[in-house]
């Protein structure tokens, strides 16, 4: 059971274990400016591979007959999108067990990986558990480290953190598939990673840079963290901390100081070097070349 590309890989290491296999994914939804339906990127996969895939719109009495009638021994989640039910997690003969994106109970909940990055972490990882009720709050069973690097966004890390993901459902399937392993429970210390709101994605030139850094990077490749411009949302789509030297001017939040195509940003304590934004309805683009188009440039951002 998963649905974006971080559950891709554990499900092609299921698929060359040759075991019988069905997955199950979020159902097609709506992308792209045309809001036009596609499938989930593990659907893609299945689909690819020829394997069985289930799209419920709920796991509600359908869905569940459907699944007892597998007989399943095992079930393995990974970003799956949704919470279980505690009659789907007795469904399988050995058990129910997720492949979290975080060293829990460290942000525990659907946004682990972009909260990972937005509070500076140093690092972060994939943590095997047996799921139970509650979200994310299960028994441990293994956990992988991931050192998180300065210039990481969410999408570099998803990709890393899937990769281990499927090395560590690789190792430990045969001892799962035979039955019950030694397992710890999770410990003090719980955070927790919420969905982000359009609020959450608007950038805070008041906060120091690293900050900012985090902000940013914790928000590509979606939703995009966003300012505004002369009362135009624009999309920030790379940026890092600006090696400032001695002579540099000391810039406002917010203010803008040109570099060539990029924009040095202040912020409440060091400055941003932006080199690609994305204004709304457009492409992705230089700032120089933003505001060739504006025939002015541009001295504040909000």
């Amino acid at each position: 059971m998963g649905t974006p590309d971080y559950a891709v890989p554990t499900l092609r290491v299921l698929a060359e274990s040759g075991l019988p296999l069905v997955v199950v994914t979020q159902p097609d939804r709506p992308a792209g400016r045309g809001r036009t339906l596609r499938p989930s990127p593990v659907r893609v996969a299945a689909e690819a591979m020829k394997i069985p895939v289930l799209t419920p719109t709920r796991l509600g009495p359908k869905t569940f007959h459907t699944l007892q009638g597998l007989f399943a021994r095992l079930i393995i989640t990974a970003a799956y999108g949704g919470i279980l039910p505690a009659r789907y997690l007795a469904l399988p003969v050995v058990g129910a067990y997720n492949l979290h994106a975080s060293l829990l109970p460290r942000w525990r909940g659907p946004n682990p990986i972009a909260w990972a990055i937005r509070a500076g972490d140093m690092e972060t990882g994939v943590t095997l558990m047996a799921m139970d009720q509650g979200v994310d709050t299960g028994p441990v069973v293994d956990r992988r480290v991931v050192a998180i690097t300065p210039s990481d966004t969410t999408g570099s890390l998803t990709e890393r953190l899937g990769a281990e993901a499927a090395v560590l459902v690789a190792d430990w399937l045969p001892r799962l598939l035979q039955g019950p392993v030694p397992m710890s429970p999770q410990g003090a210390g719980a955070t927790v990673a919420p969905k982000f709101t359009a609020e959450d994605a608007r950038i805070l030139w008041t906060e120091a840079a690293s900050a900012v850094s985090g902000q940013v990077r914790s928000l590509l490749p979606s939703p995009g963290p966003w300012t505004t411009a002369l009362g135009e949302r624009i999309v920030i789509v790379e940026a890092a901390i600006a090696r400032e030297s001695p002579g540099d001017r000391r810039l406002l939040a917010g203010e803008i100081e040109g570099r060539g195509e990029a924009w040095r940003i202040g912020c409440g304590t060091g400055s941003l070097m932006v080199r690609g934004i994305k204004p709304a309805g457009r492409r992705a683009m230089t700032p120089g070349a933003y505001e060739r188009g504006l025939r002015t440039a541009l001295r504040q951002v909000q």
